[in-house]
Parts: structure tokens; sequence; C-alpha cells
């Protein structure tokens, strides 16, 4: 991601660069509800799986990761034969302007806005499942199951946010400060709904 973004940035003009990284941040946000979608379409197969040649089974868990190492190869090939790289938001050696230095406090609040999105990101993928299992009573294959589609529902709630940013160009009316603190806010919420409150005898504990 971080790659296609900087490839984005690169590629394309001032004029349509937030464009651009919209198209980008669209294709992942794409990508999350394909690849969570066809994870659930495999749970049919069970744990058990279904046996094939040399002892060898394909299962629910093991499913997903051969498709997504198949679709890695043709992504490679695609990128090595068909890929064709061009910066047209970069400048020659002779028209190239000299640049002001960087501001490090923009780019420290950068980092640390990247690395809330990421830190969120990982702790929903890392601990969704057992989490739902704990809370909820499910099994594995259901629990595996529950949170594919919830990541498929997730990655088309961020594509319904990105598509005016593609198809509208809003980015360039809106303030980039105004988003990055809406979504912030919006992460903040996440936790604070999902956090395990004590609601006192309101709330009855089973410990089976």
């Amino acid at each position: 991601g971080v790659l296609l973004r900087a490839y984005a940035s690169t590629a394309s003009t001032s004029a349509d660069r937030s464009r651009a990284i919209g198209c980008v941040a669209t294709g992942i946000a794409v990508g999350l509800v394909i690849g969570p979608g066809l994870q659930a379409l495999f749970t049919p197969l069970g744990e058990d799986g279904v046996h094939l040649l040399f002892g060898w089974s394909l299962t629910m868990y093991k499913a997903p990761a051969l498709l997504a190492a198949i679709i890695n190869i043709c992504g490679i090939l695609l990128m090595y034969f068909a890929f064709d790289e061009k910066y047209a938001g970069l400048k020659e050696d002779n028209q190239s302007t000299p640049l002001p230095p960087a501001d490090l406090i923009a780019v420290a609040i950068c980092i640390i806005t990247r690395f809330t999105q990421l830190s969120v990101s990982t702790n929903i993928e890392t601990l969704g499942s057992a989490y739902s299992m704990l809370m909820f009573d499910l099994s594995a294959p259901e629990a595996v199951s529950v949170n594919s589609i919830s990541q498929a529902v997730q990655g088309i709630a961020a594509a319904l946010i990105l598509l005016p940013f593609l198809f509208l160009d809003i980015g360039k009316r809106l303030k980039q400060r105004t988003v990055n603190i809406a979504c912030i806010l919006g992460f903040l919420a996440f936790h604070l709904i999902t956090y395990p409150w004590d609601f006192g005898k309101y709330v009855t504990v089973h410990q089976e």
C-alpha cells in the first residue's frame, strides 16, 4: 500500500494527485472486500476439507492462502511484463527547482496518524476471531465466516467513502487536516463503542 501511494504521488501532477491517491486507496478497499469475501466462500470446505492427491487436503484454512499465493504470482507477472513505469509528477534534472526543507512536525504527525490506522487494523485482524469466539461462543469455522463478512463490510464502507474522492474530486474542496481528524475521531469512537464497559447489575455475566 505504501509503495502504491508513493508511486501515485510521483506519477501524477499536483492538479490530479488527490484523485490518483483516491484511486489507489479505492483499489485497496476493493481488495479488502474481495479478499474476506472469498475467504467466507471457502468456509463450506470445513476443517476437514476435500482430500486430494498424495494425502493433501484443501481446507477452509488452506484454500484462501493458496488463492492468495496464486494472485500474488499473477501480480508479479503483470508488474514485470505489463507495467509501464512513468513519473509524470517529477521534472527532469534540468527543470528541477530547489525545495524547501521538510516540515519535521508535519512528517511526525503523518507517521503517527499512519501508525494509528495500521495499529487499529492489526488489532482487529489479530484479535477479531479470538474475541468473537470468546464473547459470542462461536466455533472456529463460524468465527472465520463472521469475521470475513465483517471485514468485507468494512471494505465496502471504505470504498464508499473513497469513491467521492475518485469521481467527484472532493479532495480539492476538503482540507486534509479535517479529513484526518475525522478519521482519528472515528477510531476513537470505535474503541469507545467496543470497549467492555462494566454495566453493573444490568448485564449478567456467564462463566460457561
